[in-house]
């Protein structure tokens, strides 16, 4: 097998209607002998399996498929972590797609980086309104350069869809997600703060994520279903930001990204929950505020302050009025 620049791992459960596009859009690039693709099937009930199978036979230099029982998303991520070959990987959702002429922007890129972390914006495509826009991750940034983490953490975040590891940093670090659980992708990114020391930036939009598809867990529905995995998840950022060593600025950003899902989970539950729900983020909220208070002190100072001190109230008569603030403050 040729040397491979590039692992892209996907994760797949009951994927059979995305997952050719999904695949073909890599195998399309200019540069498919330098990419390795890593297909985990998590326990399929649908063709997800035979799909990929086809799919392995057509490019069996490039493609691997592992079979396995159902573990979550982090899970596969995990996986594909640990056996890919590539000096880089990328994390792509079966569901999602990559842009072929972009994809091979970035092949070129790689092939003569040592940098830790390659950002990229990507493009969110909203399937219900056939309408697609850039997420800008960027455009602060001079293309190409190598600059230190704390300043890119500075200005933005590090996420799932515009990061790329040199997997021997990600790997070094040990880094794991949370498996069996949703909203992983948080735990994917901000680990890696503590492993990744300097990182280049470029305007490819690869990354295709796939928004209003039903079912998805970023959708109210999905959401509020597994709402407890959220908060899982959350309390092990939590417990993750005590513990790190790493520069004050860094340190800072990752509080701040934690209070950015925290007030996001309570927006939701501001705008879609239930009398149950809002008790339950009650004491969510009182956890942070007791365990956790460097997090909880940057989230009350940032926007949406005024939704986190009506939940403190618990009052369910109150959420009609939450729900009006929530709107203003996102708005």
């Amino acid at each position: 097998m040729k040397d491979k620049i590039l692992s892209v791992v996907i994760p797949a459960y009951n994927m059979e209607k995305y997952l050719d596009e999904c695949i073909g859009s890599i195998t399309r690039s200019e540069f498919i002998d330098s990419i390795e693709i890593i297909v985990v099937n998590d326990g399929s009930k649908d063709d997800t399996s035979r799909i990929a199978h086809n799919w392995e036979l057509r490019f069996p230099q490039s493609v691997r498929v592992v079979d396995k029982e159902n573990g979550g998303h982090g899970s596969a991520i995990n996986l594909g972590a640990r056996i890919c070959v590539g000096k880089y990987f990328k994390i792509l959702d079966a569901d999602d797609w990559f842009d072929s002429t972009e994809l091979d922007r970035l092949i070129k890129a790689l092939d003569g980086s040592e940098t830790d972390c390659v950002v990229c914006d990507y493009v969110q495509v909203f399937e219900a309104s056939s309408t697609s826009c850039v997420f800008d991750c960027v455009s602060e940034f001079e293309s190409g350069s190598e600059i230190p983490l704390t300043d890119y953490v500075s200005k933005r975040n590090l996420r799932l869809h515009s990061v790329t590891y040199k997997t021997e940093c990600y790997r070094n670090a040990n880094i794991t997600v949370r498996e069996k659980c949703f909203f992983d992708d948080a735990e994917y990114c901000l680990y890696a703060y503590a492993a990744v020391k300097n990182v280049v930036c470029y305007p490819f939009n690869v990354y295709q994520y796939r928004l209003q598809r039903e079912g998805q867990s970023v959708s109210p529905q999905g959401f509020l279903k597994h709402l407890d995995d959220h908060k899982e998840v959350v309390t092990d950022l939590c417990e993750f930001s005590k513990s790190v060593q790493v520069e004050k600025t860094v340190k800072e950003s990752i509080i701040r990204t934690i209070g950015d899902h925290i007030q996001f989970c309570y927006g939701f539950i501001a705008k879609y929950g239930n009398k149950e729900q809002l008790k339950s983020i009650k004491l969510f909220n009182k956890k942070i505020k007791t365990e956790y208070p460097e997090v909880y002190k940057n989230m009350k100072i940032q926007r949406g302050g005024r939704v986190l001190k009506l939940l403190s109230f618990g009052n369910y008569g109150l959420l009609k009025l939450i729900r009006k603030l929530f709107i203003k403050n996102c708005a």
